[in-house]
């Protein structure tokens, strides 16, 4: 896909959108030649779909990897991530706050 000329040439579709405005900016962009790039929230669409609809540019790794985690496997990261530990592996006692 070559760049349209002008000024721009690339836009960010993010997580709010969902599927058909994302579907419908995503073929706009298409047919202008832009290089779209997509933030995926998996609550909203997941990678599959997204590239089913045609977005080839995903902004974050860590999408990926939530993708192909089972929602239990996601729930059991989310709760050892608000759990510090130090460095022996003990349990810290303040709790941050998670977000």
């Amino acid at each position: 896909m070559s760049s349209p000329p002008g000024p721009l040439s690339g836009e960010k579709l993010y997580w709010r959108l969902r599927e058909p405005e994302f579907k419908g900016a995503l073929l706009e962009a298409q047919n202008l030649r832009m290089n779209l790039t997509g933030h995926i929230d998996l609550k909203v669409m997941t990678i599959d779909r997204a590239l089913d609809l045609g977005l080839r540019n995903f902004e974050h790794i860590h999408t990926l990897a939530y993708s192909v985690m089972t929602a239990a496997g996601f729930d059991s990261l989310m709760a050892r991530k608000c759990r510090p530990r130090s460095a022996s592996g003990r349990r810290l006692s303040r709790r941050p706050r998670c977000t």
